[in-house]
């Protein structure tokens, strides 16, 4: 193990690479406009994005060299592995940084007809992007992954000024639910999918706030839908939970006065549409989650968590809802963590949960039909529920859920007046 540990530390060169675009990121980050106007000064800028930094390495070093294995470490393998191909030509290595490769077989990435190609999109596309990071970096792997940070710390600022252009008083706030979260800056800093669904969701709402305050519509809007299609191309099931959200948001933006009655109204009319289309055609939403949630327990892992049976009918959704529930917001529990990791996780999991239902004690009525903490709310809810009854594994949830945490903690910690807790009524921490 000592072996494996030395053997994954970064080359002299590579650490000094690393360290230098540490502190010559945040110093060019600071030139461009979109950083100008985020509210950080610049020792906040340097000392944010090297959090984002440190965590990301730390993620990579741990699955390096204590387990040897990890997603992390299969992507910055295709990406030299794309690399090492242009000792067969410019030409093998370009036509082959447009094809996924998996067991000797090749899939388009535009190959729109294969089943196998969409499950790999969200695949392809960090391997590339990490290919050129790799490729900026001079081939050197952990400095590679500090310019990969640039796009989930551009992310986070994006979600920190949309907190703060509806909610300009609370910057405390909105900047420790974009970097205060462990799970999110850990797993979402990484060489992971769950990094580009934060950054593109993040990207998606930063454009939507900006075109439905008038600025710029049209550049705005072209923004969204690029963000929106990047989810889509990331996972398509994130796409399917964040594009209803949206777009009630974009409906009652101008009319937030029954917001909370039209986003749950149409959800429970889409929840009926789910179970109701499978007696009159072939689309059946809920057969996708049964056999999501069958691919899940055909696997096997240390972290599995019992998991009752789907079935496609309403009843069996309605039965096993308390369970989701539990998995979403409450697992993996203290006595189940079988690594320091895992109890990290127990306790941020144990310690949300008790501030939700504290802050539900001190909900600011007005904020109830706000449509961008509604739209929080429910795209967060909806993905939390449907990995809840899907994933058995606590490992994995942990990870999948971190992606959509810093908006369901928004929906709640943004909707609550701060004056009215007793404990910070003289001193407004939060504020």
């Amino acid at each position: 193990m000592s072996n494996l540990a030395i053997s994954s530390l970064p080359s002299v060169p590579d650490a000094i690479l690393s360290l230098l675009y540490i502190i010559a990121v945040p110093v060019l980050l600071q030139k461009l406009p979109f950083f100008k106007k985020s509210g950080l000064s610049k020792l906040q800028i340097h000392l944010l994005y090297a959090l984002v930094c440190v965590a990301a390495l730390s993620n990579f070093y741990i699955y390096n060299a204590l387990y040897g294995y990890g997603d992390c470490i299969m992507y910055m393998g295709r990406a030299k592995h794309i690399w090492e191909l242009r000792s067969q030509g410019l030409h093998v290595m370009v036509t082959d940084f447009f094809n996924f490769t998996e067991d000797g077989s090749y899939a388009k990435v535009f190959d729109f007809m294969n089943p196998k190609a969409w499950e790999t999109y969200g695949i392809v596309l960090l391997a590339r992007i990490l290919f050129i990071c790799y490729m900026l970096a001079f081939t050197q792997t952990y400095a590679a992954i500090i310019l990969f940070s640039m796009l989930t710390f551009g992310g986070l600022v994006a979600l920190r000024r949309t907190l703060l252009q509806y909610f300009p008083d609370k910057k405390i706030t909105a900047t420790l639910l974009c970097f205060g979260i462990p799970s999110t800056i850990f797993w979402c800093s990484g060489l992971y999918k769950d990094s580009l669904t934060l950054t593109f969701s993040a990207w998606l709402v930063f454009f939507t706030a900006r075109w439905m305050a008038g600025t710029n519509r049209s550049g705005n809007m072209i923004g969204a839908i690029i963000a929106l299609l990047l989810i889509n191309f990331t996972r398509s099931y994130v796409f399917l939970g964040i594009f209803p959200a949206w777009l009630l948001w974009m409906v009652t933006y101008n009319r937030p006065k029954n917001s909370g009655f039209i986003f749950l109204g149409t959800y429970i009319v889409f929840i009926m549409l789910a179970f109701s289309l499978p007696m009159v055609c072939n689309i059946n939403f809920p057969q996708l989650l049964v056999n999501r949630q069958h691919d899940f327990l055909s696997l096997q892992g240390q972290s599995f968590m019992p998991l009752n049976t789907l079935h496609p009918n309403f009843r069996s959704f309605l039965n096993n809802a308390p369970q989701a529930i539990n998995h979403a917001l409450l697992r993996p529990y203290p006595g189940e963590a079988y690594h320091f990791l895992m109890l990290l996780s127990a306790i941020e999991s144990l310690f949300i949960t008790l501030l939700i239902l504290s802050c539900l004690f001190y909900i600011y009525k007005d904020r109830l039909n706000h449509p961008f903490l509604l739209f929080c709310l429910f795209y967060s809810g909806a993905l939390l529920m449907l990995l809840g009854y899907t994933v058995p594994f606590s490992g994995a949830f942990v990870r999948y859920r971190s992606a959509y945490l810093p908006f369901l903690l928004s929906s709640i910690l943004m909707s609550i007046d701060h004056i009215t807790i007793p404990i910070i009524r003289k001193r407004v921490y939060f504020r």
